[in-house]
């Protein structure tokens, strides 16, 4: 009888704790040779832990085992090691130095020599270029990497990752943590066309994702963390749905997600919000009305007009034609301040959420206090105390953890930054309120508060814009969509994402797993 291939990664006890907290709780994990498995849970919930231990940057408790194809790393592994067992990362942070080339990026620790020892920067660059086109990118590898947009960026660093397995055995384990999140739509599918390459010819994945869609359209298994303990191991993606996952994930039922939207239908009045008169090139773009207490969802192909959309009606960015009419009064886009546009009662929550929408050295408080001091002129401004007790409800409101007003921003979880962002507009809530991406790699408890707090504005009057690429966010989060193609709106009459990607491309065969 011949023995089975050992598991390709297995992970025996892995147990971490910082002080009195517990971040892995003694996990055991297998992953099969030519497998993607996905790992997903809350922010907090240990995946970024478990991931440090593996790199060998957090040292694991006593007891805990590491093993790729049967043999045991050091705990903590040199980079040494774990290059020799095929193990490597791309990080959320991505890990790129920004004043080098691209080709010197993805060779950094793993050069190619000549016969006389100097680096051979020729072969270099060959090699670049082709693990680039291995994922569509059209990348000049001679290019220096901080000129690049972060979905390039993102590319480059993948590239890196994959270079041993492209080239080498077809074994080893590729760590993906968060990799794709600023890659569009159309690299993303190319990317997942890519991870399944690797994967036919022998390469195990371990995914980390925030994206549930993604984990059921490229994993083949899924496993699910919750405060530090692994509450579901290798479940089959085929047989999961994402309304599953997301309720293993915060241990509970879940009020928003999964199929239940809005479903509303709102008549166009004199009430409405109307945007018009603005250009994308040198054509003029149909007028865009938005009814109170509506949320309209924008899409389109990625870097399209759509998605500058809402900084042009908030002034964040210059128009140079277009009109805005708001409570019977009609706004020049052309001469409006971002400051007289808040006056006006708009509000942005824009994509970056760390350099477009937070200050990250000041308090949660001060953030959310910030539009609704401006309105207090004359008036003795709030203070230490009394300004953290009037932010307070606004953070309940949305569960931002911790609860703590005082909490310096920039050290909250991505999720808990983005509800904060969104907290500012809790306090007044706008007359019109614009979002860009506003669920952008968060998880999926965050999400939720999210869009429960996006639909409480739209309830208390406000007209809402919802401009994004996640389908499931506008299936979910709007009343109506519009697709933005070739010049012009496409009103979307079947409210599913089957609709949105067929008008998005058309005359394209698409196949999807189920995400419901």
């Amino acid at each position: 009888m011949t023995r089975a291939a050992p598991a390709r990664l297995s992970l025996h006890r892995i147990r971490k704790v910082f002080g009195p907290m517990t971040a892995l709780a003694g996990l055991d994990l297998q992953i099969g040779p030519g497998q993607t498995h996905a790992l997903v849970g809350q922010n907090g919930s240990g995946k970024s832990t478990l991931v440090k231990v593996l790199a060998g940057i957090h040292r694991p408790e006593p007891g805990s085992r590491i093993l790729v194809d049967g043999q045991e790393l050091d705990v903590p592994a040199k980079p040494r090691q774990l290059r020799a067992a095929g193990l490597s990362f791309v990080h959320q942070t991505l890990g790129l130095v920004a004043g080098k080339s691209v080709a010197e990026n993805i060779a950094v620790g793993d050069f190619a020599v000549t016969r006389l020892g100097r680096i051979d920067w020729r072969r270099e660059v060959v090699l670049a270029r082709e693990l680039l086109r291995m994922i569509g990118a059209e990348i000049d590898p001679r290019g220096q990497v901080g000129t690049l947009s972060p979905a390039d960026q993102s590319k480059v660093a993948i590239a890196r990752a994959m270079r041993a397995q492209a080239h080498g055995t077809g074994l080893g384990v590729l760590v993906l943590d968060e990799p794709s999140r600023a890659l569009p739509p159309d690299a993303l599918r190319e990317f997942h066309a890519c991870v399944r390459t690797l994967v036919d010819r022998g390469t195990s994945v371990l995914l980390i994702s925030h994206n549930l869609e993604e984990v059921l359209e490229v994993a083949d298994r899924i496993s699910v963390l919750r405060d530090g303990h692994l509450v579901a191991a290798g479940l089959a993606a085929s047989e999961t749905s994402a309304r599953e996952i997301a309720e293993l994930m915060l241990g509970r039922h879940m009020a928003v997600l999964a199929g239940e939207r809005r479903n509303r239908s709102f008549p166009i009045d004199d009430d409405a919000i109307v945007v018009s008169g603005l250009r994308d090139g040198g054509s003029e773009v149909e007028p865009l009305a938005i009814a109170r207490g509506e949320v309209v969802g924008v899409t389109g192909l990625a870097g399209g007009w759509w998605e500058r959309l809402p900084y042009r009606m908030a002034a964040v960015a210059r128009a140079g034609s277009g009109r805005l009419t708001l409570d019977g009064r009609t706004l020049d886009l052309r001469r409006l301040s971002p400051r007289r546009a808040i006056e006006a009662g708009i509000a942005l929550v824009p994509e970056n959420r760390t350099e477009a929408g937070l200050a990250l050295t000041a308090s949660a408080a001060e953030n959310i206090a910030l539009p609704w001091l401006t309105r207090r002129r004359g008036k003795m401004l709030l203070r230490g105390r009394r300004l953290q007790a009037a932010a307070l409800p606004d953070m309940a409101a949305l569960d931002v953890m911790p609860l703590d007003p005082g909490a310096l921003v920039g050290r909250l979880s991505g999720g808990n930054q983005q509800k904060v962002l969104l907290a500012k507009w809790l306090h007044h809530p706008p007359k019109l309120l614009l979002l860009h991406e506003p669920t952008q790699a968060v998880d999926v408890g965050a999400r939720e508060a999210i869009l429960q707090a996006v639909r409480r504005i739209a309830e208390a009057g406000a007209a809402v814009l919802y401009a994004s690429a996640q389908p499931t966010d506008l299936v979910v989060a709007t009343d109506r969509i519009l697709c933005y193609r070739d010049g012009r709106f496409h009103h979307i009459t079947d409210h599913t994402q089957e609709a949105i990607l067929a008008t998005l491309y058309p005359g394209q065969v698409l196949t999807r797993r189920s995400v419901s």
